[in-house]
């Protein structure tokens, strides 16, 4: 149903959303652009120094196909990527919008923090997950990697006058794993090992960072705090405000989703030291459909037979009649495995309607051939059947042929409601033309077998009475209609005109609102608010969430954008799971507008909660969204445009909400660097900002071994030295020869002007939602 779409994602560490747009952005656009059987593609640069491309493939393209196509492309931009980048790695994979499975991972024993936990889930569960035969993509919101942690302390550093350079360099030298090669003589291999990998925070806090002739040796633990820690700290995750782990699992586009959920809720039953929740499934409500089709499709049955049998007063004659039905629906069951259709919402539903209709011409024959032998009683059965079969035959192929207009004209229906109504056209035209193969073959058959001379009792009489009243009167009103044609014109015109105005007032929408028993809540402080502060509000906020009437559980995440799929530190989410429909009073539209009046009523974040779309694979809001694009605008022009253009929607009374995700307010520090007197201090531009990189956004240098898996050793300046632009002031870089150049201080402002600081503003996207 949703276009075949291919992600492609990279990431740098310390990098803005200005960084990326330039460095990484132009660079795979331009080669991915224009590949075979693309639509279309868009990019986000964000903040947290990600960058992601989706590439939209036209309808019907090969999901596999298409993802070989973007990685040729993308391959091809490999050698053009910063080096950060291609040490992080470019991945490209299929895509699905479809969240599937929304689950929760905490432990309830408090034994295991955050970081364990988020490593657990991100790690062993994940892969396990992975490995079930149809799973897309699993989102860890809030993942917490191990890592190890070089927390620098910048005052020691200036007083050994070490260089950020050289911590890197002896990390990157000293913490390697790599064959030393082998002795071999005339008998014996042996095989020569060297202990390079280090593992524990004590064995990194031994690496020499610098050693003279003096004897005088300076450690790793001398200028810097060593912990096993996690890979970020921009984002958390909880389970009813406990510390936890949030996982997204999406299909891919042609997997089955109840399979698919099926082997995973087999996985996570098995035992665990950690508890694990289902607090969002799509395919509940799914099975729940699909069961409620089926008990329409038997009820169906049921009162077609009903209806039947009191119509024609005779058993044999209904079960002739209904046995029409099951063979009817075995050979459009054989179309449908021809046509690769499969058993979903929108093919029952045609089968449903299917029911009343494979009947009809079975009655046609059966009625008119009791006709035959009730108007010519000297008529053997075989005789009555025949000659009702030469009778009926064209009006029974006229009605099929009129049947096939009214349904076929669904299999052409363009864009996107085609999609979805063309299977049920297709379930519908082979129910008419199996069932009309059906009155015509086996019908008469079973007729010549089984029907006996009619035999009318009181009841039967009495029905057919009703029914030859009626007939009359439906005659007279006939007639009178052709004695009257002007009023008869008169009142169609009326009802077609009823028909238009009050139709023209009601709602529409491609396909109705369900209740999945789930609410999404996504929110976000002014840009530049601390985690903090947003994990502070989601604390708060979830308490009174959880409490309202309907509510069973739920999951939140801070430092995350749900919408644009970003890490931002003002930024929240929730996902609520509420009781069964059955054990709650309310509907999930009425207690959606309850937390809507609770976030209301904080006027410092822009908030608001929604139901998940009926169709998730074509976005997470159901709604309109626009990309607003104006190259000719710089940042704060395309702001002021975008905000022009929501406050204008917003007047639109049909439009209950619209927002942007485009802000250029966040402040931040510009540093504007005098290239040519860095030379006096005999440092180079790419010495300062690599510094900076490493001191203030953090530096990937290699990976140590743990449990079987690789992860990263980031070096970074302790938090403390991070607060303020004060902290600026205290980092330098340092020559061998134990000169010290400040790289932000006083005296450089005042003096040599090399360095200065201004506020400046970051860049974003235009994302726009109604």
């Amino acid at each position: 149903m949703a276009p075949v779409t291919v992600e492609v994602r990279t990431f740098m560490d310390g990098a803005s959303a200005d960084v990326m747009a330039k460095s990484v952005a132009p660079e795979i656009e331009k080669q991915v652009n224009g590949v075979a059987g693309m639509e279309y593609m868009k990019s986000t640069s964000g903040a947290d120094g990600t960058y992601t491309l989706e590439v939209v493939f036209e309808s019907g393209t090969d999901s596999d196909k298409a993802v070989n196509l973007v990685q040729n492309r993308v391959n091809l931009a490999l050698p053009e990527l910063p080096g950060d980048v291609m040490r992080n790695g470019v991945k490209v994979e299929k895509l699905s919008n479809g969240l599937m499975l929304g689950i929760s991972i905490t432990n309830p024993s408090g034994n295991a923090s955050a970081i364990d936990i988020s490593a657990f889930s991100g790690g062993p569960l994940k892969e396990k997950i992975q490995r079930i035969n149809g799973v897309s993509k699993i989102d860890v919101l809030g993942e917490k990697k191990y890592s190890i942690r070089v927390w620098l302390n910048p005052d020691k550093m200036k007083y050994y006058s070490i260089n950020v350079n050289e911590v890197n360099d002896a990390i990157a030298t000293q913490n390697k794993i790599a064959s030393a090669g082998s002795l071999v003589d005339d008998k014996l291999e042996f095989p020569i090992t060297v202990e390079g990998g280090l593992a524990t925070p004590q064995e990194f806090g031994k690496i020499v960072v610098r050693s003279d002739e003096l004897g005088k040796t300076i450690y790793l633990r001398d200028v810097a705090n060593i912990e096993l820690g996690s890979e970020i700290y921009t984002a958390n995750a909880y389970g009813e405000n406990a510390d936890g782990a949030v996982l997204f699992i999406y299909k891919t586009p042609e997997a089955n989703a109840m399979d698919v959920a099926s082997g995973i809720k087999a996985l996570l039953a098995e035992p665990s030291d950690y508890q694990i929740k289902t607090v969002y499934d799509a395919t509940t409500f799914i099975d729940g459909a699909i069961y409620n089709v089926l008990e329409t499709l038997v009820l169906a049955v049921a009162i077609v037979s009903l209806v039947t049998l009191l119509f024609m007063q005779n058993f044999r004659l209904t079960l002739i009649t209904v046995t029409a039905i099951p063979v009817s629906l075995i050979g459009t069951f054989a179309v449908m495995s021809g046509l690769g259709i499969q058993i979903n919402i929108i093919s029952m539903f045609g089968l449903v309607m299917a029911i009343g209709i494979v009947v009809d011409a079975a009655i046609i024959v059966i009625e008119n051939a009791e006709h035959q032998l009730h108007e010519h009683p000297e008529m053997t059965v075989k005789q009555a059947v025949s000659k009702a079969l030469d009778i009926t035959f064209s009006p029974i192929i006229a009605s099929m042929l009129v049947l096939l207009a009214v349904f076929t004209p669904s299999l052409f229906i363009p864009g996107m409601a085609g999609t979805i109504y063309s299977e049920f056209g297709i379930v519908l035209c082979a129910s008419v033309v199996v069932s009309t193969l059906v009155a015509l073959t086996l019908t008469p058959a079973l007729c010549a077998l089984f029907m006996k001379p009619p035999k009318k009792n009181v009841i039967a009489k009495s029905v057919e009475w009703v029914i030859t009243q009626k007939i009359r009167a439906f005659t007279g009103l006939a007639w009178t209609a052709t004695r009257l044609p002007i009023l008869t014109i008169a009142l169609l015109a009326g009802g077609l005109y009823l028909s238009v105005e009050r139709g023209a007032s009601l709602p529409t929408g491609l396909l109705p609102e369900e209740d999945t028993s789930a609410i999404f809540v996504v929110g976000s402080f002014p840009q530049g608010t601390a985690l903090a502060k947003t994990d502070e509000y989601l604390a708060s906020l979830t308490e009174q969430l959880n409490a309202l009437p309907g509510v069973s559980t739920s999951v939140e995440a801070s430092g995350f954008n749900l919408l644009t799929n970003t890490a931002e530190m003002s930024s929240f989410m929730m996902l609520l799971s509420l009781d069964e429909m059955q054990n709650r009073a309310e509907s999930d539209a009425v207690i959606t507008e309850q937390i809507n009046e609770v976030l209301a009523s904080n006027t410092d974040i822009q908030a608001f909660a929604f139901k998940p779309p009926v169709i998730p694979e074509l976005g997470m809001v159901d709604g309109v969204n626009f990309v607003l694009l104006a190259p000719e605008l710089n940042p704060t022009e395309l702001y002021k445009l975008t905000m022009d253009f929501n406050t204008r929607l917003m007047e639109d009374e049909r439009i209950g909400l619209a927002m942007g995700q485009f802000e250029v307010t966040k402040p931040s520090m510009k540093l504007n660097i005098k290239r040519d007197d860095l030379l006096k201090y005999g440092v180079t531009f790419a010495d300062v900002v690599a510094g900076m990189q490493t001191h203030f956004g953090g530096m990937y240098i290699n990976t140590f071994n743990m449990g079987g898996r690789n992860y990263k050793v980031m070096v970074q300046n302790d938090p403390k030295y991070r607060l303020d632009p004060e902290a600026l002031k205290k980092t330098g870089l340092s020559k061998a020869t134990e000169f010290v150049s400040p790289t932000i201080n006083s005296s450089m402002l005042k003096k040599s002007k090399c360095l200065t600081s201004s506020l400046a503003t970051t860049l974003s996207k235009v994302y726009l939602s109604t």
